[in-house]
């Protein structure tokens, strides 16, 4: 998915809640774009969460400070914006094609 694309689909996703796209952690200017890329690299939201490694995903976006309010801030903007965002396109399977299955004769 390009960053085009990504800001497309999510500002649909989120029209209706009136929400901005741009986002202010601790001075900081935050790319959603590049915040999904982290947290789904990482096996997405709840393996993040499972794994504690939302410190992790802190470092990469080079947020100021590690401490456990951040990782817990940015947790919960994640599961705000991004989270419903990531059920839909990155569990995504694409669909069988019709006819994809070989015949032997």
């Amino acid at each position: 998915m390009t960053p085009e694309s990504f800001y497309l689909k999510l500002a649909e996703l989120l029209e209706s809640s009136g929400l901005s796209l741009i986002f202010n952690v601790r001075e900081t200017l935050l790319d959603l774009y590049l915040f999904y890329l982290e947290v789904t690299r990482r096996g997405g939201y709840h393996p993040v969460g499972r794994e504690k490694k939302w410190g992790e995903v802190v470092f990469a976006l080079k947020l100021e400070g590690n401490s456990m309010k951040l990782c817990a801030q940015v947790e919960k903007l994640y599961a705000h914006i991004l989270y419903q965002f990531e059920k839909l396109y990155f569990y995504r399977r694409p669909a069988k094609q019709a006819g994809s299955n070989s015949t032997k004769g």
